[in-house]
């Protein structure tokens, strides 16, 4: 999309829970985490996934899971703010919000690694919403996006090492999870919840497994402690956040006119 779309407008989105999707999946398995954020809505939140997924296992190809997990794609504000108002939560593909970034990511294949830019964009919150939830690949990364959130005035956040860098816990591990409350930097362990020990990416799934599990139909005792046990965790920043007043905010127009930035205080 050029710089001329019609996307380069300022957003009015009522999201209050961003949740960035940023991670390269070749050996992740089914993206679950796209279950709890359903779950995440369902409890009231209003949920804005955004993101792009380079060379993806096939069973982890998030936008090919986004109908079985009912979720909604949105490519202009106005669709994003009618998702969210309608369902509580929506998926907006990086190039729809800006092609220029979308641009410098793809530099991977061309680089054979990738650029700062994949970290930035998990800060973006192009939504403004007031909690956000982030998840990385290295463990190093969780103090740096955590300190990132802090220097551009975010208040709710929580960041963990999730399953193929997204933000999805492991059932049967401890979690270590950093984060912002308020404002203040605080972090903490959060204890396994099941004793079964797999990876997340060991099952082989079959076309409809997450659409199967959702309904019920399809059972996986570890699969559900993922799912429920990641909402969980999403809901740590985002309910604080909804209960407390929405700071003021300043409307900063950016490329793709998604952009908003908490203000500033002056003194």
């Amino acid at each position: 999309m050029g710089r001329q779309d019609p996307l380069h407008r300022p957003a009015h989105l009522p999201a209050t829970l961003d949740w960035p999707s940023y991670a390269s999946g070749r050996s992740r398995g089914l993206p679950l985490f796209l279950l709890s954020a359903r779950l995440v809505a369902m409890a009231g939140q209003k949920v804005l996934i955004h993101g792009w997924n380079s060379h993806q296992n096939p069973n982890a190809d998030v936008r090919a899971h986004l109908g079985e997990a009912g979720i909604a794609a949105a490519t202009t504000p106005e669709g994003a703010r009618m998702a969210l108002e309608a369902n509580g939560i929506v998926y907006v593909p990086l190039e729809a919000m800006d092609a220029e970034l979308l641009r410098v990511v793809r530099l991977r294949d061309e680089l054979g690694l990738r650029s700062p830019v994949n970290t930035a964009l998990r800060a973006m919150n192009p939504g403004g919403a007031p909690a956000c939830v982030q998840g990385v690949f290295h463990p190093p990364y969780r103090g740096l996006q955590q300190d990132a959130a802090a220097l551009l005035g975010e208040k709710d956040l929580m960041v963990i090492k999730g399953g193929g860098g997204e933000f999805e816990r492991h059932p049967a591990k401890a979690i270590l999870v950093y984060g912002l409350e308020a404002g203040a930097i605080h972090e903490q362990t959060v204890e396994p919840l099941i004793g079964e020990t797999r990876r997340l990416a060991d099952e082989d799934p079959v076309p409809g497994d997450l659409g199967r599990l959702w309904s019920g139909a399809r059972a996986d005792a570890f699969a559900e402690a993922t799912v429920t046990g990641t909402a969980a965790l999403a809901l740590g920043p985002a309910a604080p956040a909804r209960l407390r007043a929405r700071r003021p905010r300043r409307r900063e127009r950016t490329a793709g006119g998604w952009r908003t930035t908490p203000a500033r205080r002056r003194g």
